[in-house]
């Protein structure tokens, strides 16, 4: 069994405009804008609301990485297998062409890439952060698109793309923007958009 590696660390360093943005609109709280209280029952209703919003936080993740799961194997000709090795907490072989198309592109560029995309526009990326890839997953229509756009390479129909499930890191790879089952790809111009004009062409094949 493999040890997986510290992907957390690595992620860290994935820009945000929003944080920028969030930055930028923010202005200093004075007591004029804000009431704090001073009860001890109000203080208890806090605590019970910043549970109750943590709790319904943790359902719905819970909720999303199933649904991401339930998607990601059912994209395998076997789903008892793929789930059978993430039980196993291994990675699972899953064969891209009837689904979805992969394209390979950096890490750092490919977080960076990532960050520039709105959020209804993301499809599902893998990252690895020992082998400093990162695999999108796009439409199984794209093929010459991808061809085009510098910086990536498309992975041929039915290669395996090796993926740990959803909501945890196996192995040293992590979903960096994870299947939330709706079958959302990103699209190949977005990508291209995002990436820019200027891309370190990929030479050695790391799946």
């Amino acid at each position: 069994m493999c040890e997986p590696a510290n992907a957390t660390r690595a992620l860290h360093t994935l820009p945000s405009t929003d944080l920028g943005r969030q930055h930028r609109c923010m202005e200093p709280l004075t007591t004029m804008d804000v009431s704090i209280p001073r009860t001890p029952e109000a203080h208890g209703g806090i605590a019970l609301g910043i549970g109750s919003i943590r709790g319904s936080t943790r359902r719905l993740l819970a909720e999303d990485a199933e649904a991401g799961d339930a998607w990601l194997a059912d994209c395998s000709a076997r789903p008892d297998l793929v789930r059978d090795a993430w039980s196993l907490e291994a990675l699972a072989p899953i064969r891209s062409g009837a689904h979805w198309l992969v394209a390979e592109s950096r890490l750092v560029a490919g977080m960076e890439a990532l960050s520039r995309i709105r959020e209804e526009r993301r499809g599902p990326v893998l990252v690895d952060t020992t082998l400093d890839r990162a695999w999108w997953l796009m439409p199984p229509d794209s093929g010459r698109a991808l061809d085009c756009i510098r910086g990536i390479r498309a992975e041929p129909w039915g290669m395996p793309l090796h993926c740990p499930p959803t909501g945890r890191q196996a192995c040293g790879r992590i979903w960096l923007h994870r299947p939330d089952g709706s079958g959302r790809l990103t699209a190949p111009a977005i990508l291209a958009a995002a990436l820019g004009p200027v891309g370190t062409p990929l030479t050695e094949a790391s799946r």
